[in-house]
């Protein structure tokens, strides 16, 4: 019986929109906690409906490929780390990795899992804009920017977060479930003002742009003031959902990892 057992981390997107607007950056790192996968040879294929779907997909990418395949059966264990923040479960990428492993005896590259994996959510949520995705495959901390639907620049920065910065991600108040998605209150605000829609997005976009300063200067102060500054414009732009508004700061502190998904074993 042989067993393989993959990890991937979970992701949440800092600042920013990465969905529906052009040009607007955002900006995403990955997390310790994340989902870890076990692979195990069996006598008979143990696939719920989604798994038989990555499945599918994994084996039809290698055979458009030529790639060889061992098509031995197999049993698959998932176990998903929670949190009480809106983090990004990469089930997905994580199953690509272990599949396309145990169909062949390779490893897919990094950048063929994060495509993969990104093909076939698409096909579920057809405006998956791919940045927490990317990052949970990548690791570390990645700057998106949307210029058209055809294309998406995703760049893992070369910096990590200074220790100095640990006791700042308890301000974890303007993750995206705890907001009304910014691009669709954007589309309702500029009918009426658009002048306000318009200066709250380029509010937006510098203050990103500053966090990335912050964090490659390890300047603590400045990322703090821009985590207020993003909070106080979503604000405006009414954003926030009245349910969890009386609770933003009671969230839990994130700790940083800067590995994607890989082999454990």
């Amino acid at each position: 019986m042989i067993t393989r057992r993959f990890f991937a981390p979970s992701s949440l997107v800092i600042a920013g929109e990465a969905e529906s607007l052009y040009g607007k950056p955002a900006l995403a790192c990955t997390v310790t906690s994340g989902v870890y996968v076990s692979i195990t040879s069996s006598n008979k294929l143990h696939l719920s409906p989604e798994d038989e779907s990555v499945y599918n997909a994994v084996k039809m990418y290698c055979v458009k490929r030529d790639i060889a395949l061992h098509d031995e059966p197999f049993s698959l264990s998932l176990m998903v780390e929670k949190s009480e923040l809106p983090f990004y479960h990469p089930r997905i990428p994580v199953l690509v990795a272990a599949v396309f492993h145990f169909l062949t005896g390779q490893v897919l590259s990094t950048s063929e899992v994060n495509n993969l994996s990104y093909q076939i959510l698409k096909k579920s949520y057809p405006k998956l804009s791919g940045l927490e995705n990317s990052a949970s495959c990548l690791g570390g901390l990645i700057y998106y920017r949307k210029e058209f639907e055809f294309l998406k620049g995703i760049y893992q920065l070369p910096f990590k977060f200074a220790f100095a910065f640990q006791d700042e991600f308890s301000v974890a108040h303007f993750y995206n479930d705890r907001y009304l998605s910014v691009s669709d209150r954007y589309k309702e605000l500029y009918r009426t003002n658009p002048r306000k829609a318009e200066k709250g997005l380029m509010e937006i976009e510098k203050t990103v742009k500053r966090l990335v300063v912050a964090i490659a200067k390890e300047d603590v102060k400045l990322f703090r003031d821009s985590l207020e500054t993003i909070k106080n414009t979503y604000d405006k732009l009414g954003c926030v959902y009245v349910s969890t508004n009386t609770s933003l700061n009671d969230t839990e502190i994130f700790h940083p990892s800067y590995e994607g998904i890989r082999m454990l074993t």
